[in-house]
């Protein structure tokens, strides 16, 4: 106490200016100690804030991921059963519909088949006639026989360069003997017969669809005659081999 007193005694004994200097440092000293003290107080206070701000924000993290469970509700769509029964009937049927549905393949195939025969049929017809229409205008003026005689010896000669075969689709067509190079008594007669109608004649196949010889018939300057691709002769009244 008598050091306090002391103390104090000295500093009323300085004048104003020198107690108002001390005055003002012991102020001084009095914010730097109160600074001092608030500082932590407030960093203190200021942490428990963030730590809560911390713990509501992990505690509202699940509120915002929770709606995430509801997506295995929506899996099961996924996945349709009409999709699978609706399979059952295409892919399955009764052996009745089966059964149609091969019937109808075949006959279509078959159809097709028979489209296709006909269309060859028809384009070896045309390549044939178009060879009889260059003999038929080949010939020139004549009797019948005459001009008939020609044309059979023009078929005649195809023959000879063609082979004799009863075997295969042609040897007994016109396209045999002019186009394909094979040949038959009925190749032959059917060929004249072709030349025969380009130049306007009338004739008659005889013994046709028969294992024997075969030719053409017809009417030749008011007569009736004969005309023969194979052999390349004509002539009035019976053909050699009838007589």
């Amino acid at each position: 106490m008598k050091k306090e007193k002391g103390l104090f005694s000295k500093i009323t004994s300085l004048d104003k200016k020198t107690r108002a200097a001390v005055a003002c440092a012991g102020v001084g000293i009095v914010l730097v100690l109160a600074t001092a003290v608030a500082v932590p107080v407030a960093l203190h206070d200021r942490a428990p804030k963030q730590e809560q701000t911390t713990i509501q924000t992990t505690t509202s993290s699940p509120s915002t991921t929770a709606p995430a469970a509801t997506e295995p509700t929506t899996a099961p769509t996924t996945v349709p059963p009409t999709t699978a029964t609706a399979k059952v009937p295409t892919t399955g049927g009764n052996a009745a519909e089966r059964g149609k549905t091969g019937a109808d393949n075949a006959s279509g195939s078959g159809s097709q088949g028979e489209n296709d025969k006909k269309t060859e049929e028809q384009r070896k017809e045309a390549e044939a006639l178009a060879v009889a229409r260059q003999i038929a205008d080949s010939i020139g003026p004549g009797t019948d026989l005459e001009r008939v005689e020609q044309a059979a010896q023009r078929v005649a000669a195809y023959c000879s360069q063609a082979a004799y075969t009863m075997e295969g689709d042609d040897y007994d067509t016109a396209y045999g003997v002019f186009i394909k190079g094979e040949y038959s008594c009925a190749g032959s007669t059917r060929a004249l017969g072709m030349v025969l109608t380009c130049m306007g004649y009338q004739w008659e196949h005889v013994n046709e669809h028969m294992y024997t010889h075969q030719w053409c018939k017809l009417t030749m300057d008011g007569q009736v005659g004969w005309a023969d691709g194979q052999i390349g002769m004509a002539g009035y009244g019976r053909h050699p081999v009838e007589e």
